[in-house]
């Protein structure tokens, strides 16, 4: 991101960036390094700003809510691109997502397994779904009922089992995820022994991505997706993967600007008070904000700066869990200049505790080189959502 289109547009400040070009590239790069038998799903949670941008790049979509459906369906995603899974589908979600084309579905229970099919049989329409394993978690079946269910699949009219689906969580180290992929396939060929039937495996977990100083930002695409070749390779090319990426698609595209608006010491402590905060920036693993992630410091008047000083970087929230970074080194640090938060395109955009303290949310960008900036969002005011509908006077 050009240094000087922040600055022209650090007025605007909070606000958040999303670089198409660089998400664009991103995918293009993890399809040319994955393997033949693996297909991208995108984990619309991650950041739902993206799913136009995404359109005809990846494959597949998957929701997790009718929010998330209302998302793309109005970003135009045809259904059969879209995968509907979560643990809370109601038949009326159910309903409107077959009217609307949705034929792939993962099942997290007996009781939506009925529902699933019940819906199919109504509307007539076939359906696809993978049944989620569960990994001792609330998500998903054990192996005893996903076994019984596939073992009565073929009494289920207008559905088809064409999977399992296995979620445990994000970010993990690369030897769990090895560890998964091989129990993963172990127990895929269980089933195909057991009930001669070839299954998608979709793992949701999908890759880790490097936030803070001193991980590895230049080889970590390479070191993720060298993961999944080693394992399918070993596994061999009968079976199919589906790899649902979120964080490790979305991360890398993403700035959150913020201005410097007070520099003060308390008790020989340098603090930075900046316009945005905790309410906008949310990095997975970043431990009471001790871990720092990439900052890059923009002055805004021009002037050279040499005095480097330990600062303390905290937003505008009445709270003193409102810290952003603990310590970091910043040189001629003034109000008025801009930090740029990188690598922040996946999940901070929707995981911020916003209504806190009523202030605005912030405006959304998206960028590209040929296109330029576009206004996706507008700031937000959130004090109408802290407040009685009405009059608003206590009685």
């Amino acid at each position: 991101m050009q240094t000087d289109l922040i600055k022209e547009y650090g007025s605007h400040s909070p606000m958040y960036i999303f670089d198409k070009d660089i998400l664009r590239d991103r995918v293009g790069k993890i399809r040319e390094h994955m393997p033949e038998n693996c297909e991208i799903c995108y984990a619309v949670k991650a950041n739902p700003f993206l799913v136009g941008s995404l359109k005809g790049v990846v494959p597949k979509f998957e929701v997790c809510s009718p929010g998330e459906l209302d998302i793309c369906m109005a970003g135009g995603i045809p259904g059969d691109e879209i995968v509907f899974s979560g643990v809370n589908k109601e038949e009326g979600d159910i309903e409107r997502a077959l009217r609307y084309g949705v034929r792939s579905f993962t099942v997290e229970s007996e009781k939506q397994m009925e529902d699933i099919c019940r819906c199919a049989e109504r509307n007539k329409e076939s359906v696809r779904v993978l049944l989620r394993l569960t990994s001792g978690t609330q998500f998903g079946v054990d192996e005893s009922v996903l076994e019984r269910m596939l073992a009565d699949g073929s009494g289920y009219h207008y559905m088809e089992i064409t999977g399992i689906q296995y979620f445990s969580g994000t970010q993990k180290k690369a030897k769990k995820i090895e560890e998964e992929l091989l129990y993963l396939i172990a127990y895929y060929k269980k089933l195909k022994e057991k009930y001669s039937r070839s299954l998608t495996i979709e793992y949701g977990p999908g890759l880790p991505v490097p936030y803070f100083e001193g991980e590895n930002f230049e080889s970590e695409l390479e070191t993720g997706i060298g993961i999944l070749q080693d394992v399918a390779a070993n596994a061999g090319r009968d079976i199919q993967w589906v790899i649902e990426m979120g964080r490790f698609l979305a991360a890398p595209c993403g700035y959150y600007v913020t201005t410097v608006v007070d520099i003060k010491e308390n008790h020989q402590k340098n603090y930075c008070i900046v316009d945005g905060g905790i309410n906008h920036v949310n990095y997975y693993g970043q431990n009471m904000a001790m871990r720092v992630p990439l900052i890059d410091h923009i002055c805004m008047d021009g002037e050279e700066r040499t005095e480097e000083k330990e600062w303390t970087i905290c937003g505008s929230l009445c709270t003193t869990a409102d810290v952003l970074v603990r310590k970091t080194v910043k040189r001629g640090l003034k109000t008025g200049d801009l930090l740029v938060f990188k690598n922040i395109g996946a999940y901070s955009v929707t995981e911020g505790i916003y209504l806190f303290l009523s202030r605005k949310m912030p405006e959304i960008y998206l960028y590209s080189e040929g296109q330029g900036m576009e206004l996706v969002r507008e700031a937000l005011e959130t004090s109408c959502f802290n407040r009685v509908i009405g009059t608003g006077n206590a009685e």
